[in-house]
């Protein structure tokens, strides 16, 4: 728990994921009552870059929506 953030995850250790609230999205603290407000970060693979950014997005209240596509063709066809 490097956090304290427990709403933002699934689970119990060592077997915790992040917790999407749509299905798709991982809402950090700084936007999840008002996800409108939330800035979207798209990856790819496995996940690119996604543990440093959750650890990032709770510990400076940044509004941030995060998702990893499913495939490499869907992350083409994501936003840009």
């Amino acid at each position: 728990d490097l956090t304290g953030d427990l709403e933002g995850v699934s689970g119990t250790a060592p077997d915790l994921t992040g917790k999407c609230y749509d299905a798709y999205f991982w809402l950090a603290p700084g936007c999840r009552t008002q996800p409108s407000t939330c800035l979207i970060w798209f990856t790819g693979g496995n996940g690119w870059g996604m543990f440093e950014l959750l650890l990032k997005a709770t510990a400076y209240n940044m509004p941030v929506a995060t998702a990893v596509a499913s495939s490499f063709a869907n992350y083409g066809l994501g936003p840009n």
